[in-house]
């Protein structure tokens, strides 16, 4: 579109010299009077709504703005999105930006507009990877339970092996005992010996292992899903706990918890182990020095109007210019040690957005962390 002169443009006299400058803002610059009605349409606007001057000047504002209504006056002295409209009817994400003046004695509107479709797109793709990343994060956490789980697992599996095939030989010897007739009682008895401590050790490491798997299920499957459900808090709190025994049994953490075996609740439990599995790993990685030596607290009651869940440690603690960052999303005091950052950023979202509850956290160097969550009795 050719740059037209300013004597040809149809704009009011008392703006000509005004308009001299308009031209040169490479910004799009829209003028009405106090109605709203165009006035002035400068060079940068062309092209970014597709009209030309003499197509908008005395129209109202709202052809290339449907949201700003015939009737309704335009707010002064504020920034805005709107959408705009081109002339084809294609719409774009547009920042609206627009003051009051007096000019020659007449109201008028300055209107500054900037299409910010591609900050709309990168903002959008930011906020996609963004989510992509915590929910890798999330899957690495899951990834982490299952194969400290399996690990877990293989302990009584293998001694139950072990134990089953021990007593399949001493069956074998027995079995050719009885065949040729030199069975004695001293034998049998020992036999009996051995299948009563065989079964003794089959039936506890089987019970280790079907409790791993009973509590590794529960809590994959609520971490994956993020279904709601009711259940009780007390026993779902030691499942968690065991599924994390891989984790903690490498240091020298102890784990009390504070929970009324009566308590059942209709919440998010995915959402409540992956906040106390963040906590407790965040505690082991930063809390203490290694071995990580003292009292992990996970305290869960019922108030008047709300539930408190609490987690605290008794290592290190956080000093101030930290701990006013934790829940910033990859802020982490260990970059390129495999922390992401990620983790503490998660906890927040899942209290504020799956769990519509609060969350604080109190510390000092040398006094331990504690988190409060505060969770409401009616989105519950």
């Amino acid at each position: 579109m050719s740059h037209k002169k300013v004597t040809e443009t149809k704009s009011p006299e008392y703006l000509q010299q005004e308009l001299v400058i308009l031209e040169t803002i490479p910004d799009a610059i829209i003028i009405t009077d106090e109605n709203g009605i165009i006035e002035i349409f400068n060079l940068a606007a062309e092209p970014l709504f597709q009209y030309t001057d003499e197509e908008v000047i005395g129209q109202h504002i709202s052809l290339l703005f449907a949201e700003l209504d015939v009737k309704q006056k335009i707010q002064a002295n504020v920034t805005t999105e709107l959408t705009a409209v081109r002339k084809g009817g294609e719409t774009f994400p547009a920042e609206f930006s627009v003051g009051n003046m007096r000019l020659q004695g007449r109201k008028i509107s300055a209107c500054v507009v900037r299409d910010i479709s591609d900050r709309i797109h990168a903002e959008r793709e930011a906020i996609l990877a963004r989510d992509q990343l915590i929910e890798a994060e999330k899957m690495a956490s899951l990834g982490g339970l299952v194969a400290g789980v399996a690990h877990e697992i293989n302990t009584p599996v293998g001694i139950g092996v072990t134990a089953a095939s021990h007593l399949r030989e001493r069956y074998l010897i027995l079995k050719e005992e009885y065949d040729s007739g030199a069975l004695r009682k001293p034998s049998l008895e020992s036999f009996m010996d051995t299948c009563a401590e065989a079964t003794r050790i089959l039936e506890s490491n089987l019970q280790r292992a079907s409790a791993l798997i009973h509590s590794f299920k529960q809590i994959a499957v609520d971490q994956s899903s993020g279904d709601k459900r009711r259940f009780n808090v007390k026993e779902y709190l030691d499942e968690l706990i065991l599924s994390m025994h891989p984790e903690i049994k490498k240091t020298k953490l102890t784990v009390q918890l504070d929970c009324d075996d009566a308590l059942w609740i209709n919440s998010y439990p995915g959402a409540i182990s992956q906040i106390l599995t963040n906590f407790i790993i965040n505690s082991i990685i930063h809390g203490y020095d290694s071995p990580a030596t003292g009292t992990l607290l996970i305290s869960f009651c019922e108030r008047e109007k709300q539930y408190e869940l609490v987690f605290a440690d008794d290592g290190k603690g956080i000093e101030e210019k930290v701990l006013q960052r934790i829940f910033e999303p990859f802020f982490t005091t260990r970059r390129g040690q495999g922390s992401s950052g990620l983790g503490l950023h998660i906890c927040y979202n899942l209290v504020k957005q799956t769990l519509a509850g609060h969350i604080e956290c109190k510390s000092g160097v040398g006094e331990g962390t504690r988190f409060t969550i505060s969770l409401p009795k009616q989105t519950i």
